[in-house]
């Protein structure tokens, strides 16, 4: 997305700047990777819990997400100060590696549903057929939110 790519570009500018000993650059290209990440990718963590969860559930669901997203926030603004004792690297390599986490778990949790219409993914949400894959069987049983069948 252009929003991670602008995060992505913004901190490269940074190591760029910090290497040549240009501190107004780094400080910018910070305040650049915070204003693109607020307008191209903070919103998803409120824009896809709206479009994921069936009418229903959509509000408990939402809700749940956005506390989940609240405390990520303040877990990443308490070991702010611990990564940033060790440089620029532990940074990048941290948020690397969460964002791997984050895209395997929607690829194993989230169902696919490109090509398909709103009518049919609901059709099947409510016949319990969305969440049928043996990814999901498996992290359900996992989270103790179904027995062993």
């Amino acid at each position: 997305s252009a929003g991670l790519a602008g995060v992505g570009g913004s901190y490269a500018v940074a190591v760029a700047g910090r290497a040549r000993g240009r501190k107004a650059v780094v400080v910018g290209a910070m305040l650049l990777s915070a204003g693109v990440y607020q307008a191209g990718v903070a919103p998803l963590s409120w824009i896809v819990p709206t479009e994921v969860f069936p009418a229903d559930m959509r509000m408990k669901g939402g809700a749940i997400s956005s506390m989940a997203y609240a405390a990520m926030v303040q877990l990443v603004l308490q070991l702010h100060p611990l990564l940033a004792q060790h440089g620029v690297v532990p940074f990048l390599v941290t948020y690397m590696g969460t964002t791997a986490v984050a895209f395997c778990l929607n690829r194993a949790l989230l169902p696919e549903t490109v090509g398909r219409s709103l009518e049919d993914i609901e059709r099947e949400a409510f016949g319990g057929g969305l969440w049928r894959r043996a990814s999901m069987q498996r992290a359900q049983r996992l989270l103790g939110l179904r027995g062993e069948e």
